[in-house]
């Protein structure tokens, strides 16, 4: 996509800049309440392009809840994409696609939003149950813990000054022992405002060596972690590719009045960040003008691409902000910062409760409530001489006792 751009002196330190940790934050909790929504309702027979409508949907409405006021730009950064066992991601049918999940599919989804610029994106794999209720196992149970023991080794070490190439070279080590590979042209991105996926980039290719960088403060990154059970050189599929982005620079003038409606509607609603045909209102109409949009090359593609058919292929995707002291993780998880192999989690303030108005008593209920509120405030360290106390009292009480029984037998004799 979008061409490497050297870091101006303005935008090194972009976290520090007031309010744009908050808006990562907020477009991630939009991102995970998506994730939720779509994962709660991947079951066997669903289409995927009803699920991919639901993403995007949730997307939309959470965006329109929150800063609202001013003229801040937000919507979906990276449209809905769901892709299953071999196919690698990009998968955003059109409407009329017929695609539907099955019973012990491997799952991914992969979805973003960004705020004023800032941008969140994450991807989960999910595997879906079977009516035997079998755990997964062989290929598709291997890829599945790799993902997951590849982001808790990986996560407390994205820390400040920790080099891509290190990153890249541990997420090789641990694929391995599960005999899985990283996926070839898988990229991390330093993050910026408006740019889509971002720069400074990681790229994994048989034939070209890593591009290596060192995590900065105050700085923004994707981390993406994809594994296979395969090779790990993906191909292209026969779907038909269904999201694009436009090109920086696109000169050419387009011949079709349709075309550069089209086209002029690409670069009003969607400017520099994906969309999918399904974001426009005649969708028959936009297949009509990509085609020589296409032609011309004024839009990146993004194919669909997958692994052999017997293959499995896994995804983890999530945004680390790191700060000089700490490294803050943005995932469906929430947010959660470290420091070295220390991991917490990181809790919004409670929003502060107005004082209760008490209600009004009666002077004899609130003299017996007193006295029990009396009682249960005692501590162990008056506890011993209250019960001493007692004890004693009860002692005299049985010697009187005792002496009015004996004076009663006397005045009976």
């Amino acid at each position: 996509p979008l061409r490497d751009m050297e870091v101006t002196p303005e935008e090194q330190g972009e976290l520090q800049a007031t309010g744009v940790i908050d808006k990562y934050r907020s477009a991630n909790d939009v991102v995970a309440k998506a994730l939720r929504k779509v994962i709660q309702e991947a079951l066997p027979g669903k289409l995927i392009v009803d699920l991919c409508n639901l993403g995007d949907k949730t997307i939309i409405e959470e965006l329109n809840k929150i800063y609202t006021k001013g003229k801040i730009s937000k919507r979906v950064a990276f449209p809905t994409s769901i892709a299953i066992n071999n196919v690698v991601g990009n998968f955003s049918p059109l409407a009329d696609d017929k695609t539907t999940l099955k019973e012990g599919d491997l799952v991914k989804i992969e979805l973003g939003a960004y705020i004023d610029g800032y941008i969140a994106i994450s991807a989960e794999t999910i595997t879906l149950p079977t009516s035997m209720d079998a755990e997964p196992s062989g290929p598709l149970a291997k890829v599945t813990q790799a993902i997951k023991a590849v982001e808790d080794a990986l996560s407390p070490l994205l820390l400040v000054g920790k080099k891509s190439t290190e990153i890249e070279e541990l997420v090789q080590t641990i694929a391995s022992t599960y005999k899985c590979k990283p996926l070839v042209d898988v990229k991390n991105h330093l993050l910026r405002r408006n740019v889509f996926p971002g720069i400074k980039k990681v790229v994994r290719h048989r034939e070209v060596p890593f591009d290596d960088f060192v995590l900065e403060p105050h700085q923004a990154y994707s981390i993406n972690i994809v594994l296979s059970t395969g090779d790990g050189i993906p191909k292209p599929t026969e779907s038909k590719t269904t999201i694009y982005q436009k090109k920086e620079d696109h000169p050419y003038i387009l011949k079709m009045k349709n075309s550069r409606v089209i086209l002029s509607e690409i670069n009003h609603k969607f400017t520099n960040f994906p969309f999918t045909m399904r974001s426009f209102n005649d969708e028959n109409k936009a297949r009509l003008a990509m085609t020589e949009i296409i032609n011309h090359e004024l839009v990146n593609i993004f194919p669909v691409l997958s692994e052999k058919s017997d293959e499995f292929v896994a995804q983890k995707r999530f945004t680390i902000l790191v700060l000089p002291d700490k490294t803050i993780k943005l995932s469906l998880e929430g947010f959660k910062h470290f420091v070295g192999e220390v991991m917490a989690d990181v809790q919004p303030e409670p929003p502060k409760e107005e004082p209760k108005e008490e209600k009004k008593v009666s002077p004899g209920k609130r003299k017996r409530g007193q006295e029990q509120a009396d009682s249960m405030a005692v501590d162990s360290v008056a506890e011993a001489p209250r019960v001493k106390k007692t004890q004693e009292q009860n002692s005299k009480k049985q010697a009187n006792r005792k002496k009015r029984v004996k004076k009663s037998e006397a005045m009976k004799d």
